[in-house]
């Protein structure tokens, strides 16, 4: 595919406002000079990779992803970070998704079946989740405000477990979307660099954002 016309893997994009092109099974798109894909995955082969999205969470922080899990296990982080105090992320447990917002207060909801795409957030201090292909969110749990801040940066594909990654659940991403206080600071997507590597973009800051761990990979 190409970029700016570039030859990249024997294959070019031209001027059009919206190139389709098939790539290891994936629609890519021409968009703004950036190739996006309709999803990543993390490949668990020799390690679990993962994204530092560089924000911090706080009480006023919101986090959106479109997921697919590759395989259910326990306690298993999605997204987000904790400290010994605080905690705002998202995990599996088994056949349950969980939210932690604040003080590890945590709220799971029982699913038939967690193997399908699911959207979930964390919009301060509600947690919302779509039933299996579902499009309307459904208010889970309306946890306490109260303030709160937490150094260590949000992970994508697991959680940031004071400053350690801790253990991942391999998934699907469609995208990601983080906001504080209502401000858009994160929006995430899928693509593939002018290398053909693939990893997030983020139409925010204008970065791409690649795999933090020194092993396994995206695809």
């Amino acid at each position: 595919m190409y970029i700016n016309n570039k030859i990249i893997n024997g294959m070019m994009f031209n001027n059009k406002e919206v190139i389709e092109a098939k790539l290891n099974n994936k629609i890519v798109y021409k968009k703004k000079d950036i190739p996006v894909i309709d999803y990543i995955e993390s490949i668990t082969g020799n390690g679990i990779p993962y994204i530092n999205t560089g924000i911090k969470a706080n009480q006023d922080t919101s986090m959106e992803l479109k997921i697919k899990p590759v395989s259910i296990q326990a306690y298993k982080g999605i997204a987000g970070c904790r400290n010994t105090q605080y905690s705002f992320c998202f995990w599996t447990n088994n056949t349950e998704y969980r939210a932690d917002y604040r003080n590890k207060n945590n709220v799971s909801l029982l699913l038939p079946n967690l193997e399908e795409t699911m959207t979930m957030k964390l919009d301060k201090n509600n947690f919302y989740l779509t039933m299996p292909n579902g499009e309307e969110f459904n208010l889970i749990n309306q946890f306490q405000y109260v303030p709160f801040d937490i150094e260590e940066p949000i992970y994508l594909f697991t959680v940031n477990d004071k400053g350690n990654k801790g253990n991942s659940l391999p998934l699907t991403l469609y995208y990601a979307k983080i906001w504080d206080n209502g401000n858009m600071v994160r929006n995430f997507k899928p693509c593939l660099d002018i290398n053909g590597i693939v990893c997030l973009y983020d139409e925010i800051s204008k970065e791409y954002y690649y795999n933090a761990n020194s092993k396994g990979e995206f695809t």
